[in-house]
């Protein structure tokens, strides 16, 4: 989470450059997305864990209350 906050202020940087580097500021958006996608996929692979763990009753308890993106 760290090192995204870090990436979004060094494409913030690069944007407000007199002249902008179109290339670096496109690795940086791309890092981004990178680090983005791992960490949804971690949360993904913990919610899929925690759910394994439940009662049937339990489960449906957290469902309704991740669907209202409350459980992360």
């Amino acid at each position: 989470f760290n090192l995204t906050k870090e990436k979004e202020a060094h494409l913030k940087t690069l944007r407000s450059e007199k002249t902008a580097d179109l290339a670096a500021i496109n690795k940086t958006i791309d890092e981004i997305a990178v680090l983005r996608t791992d960490l949804m996929k971690n949360r993904e692979a913990m919610h899929q864990d925690i759910r394994k763990i439940l009662t049937d009753k339990q489960r449906v308890i957290f469902d309704t209350k991740c669907s209202k993106n409350k459980c992360h």
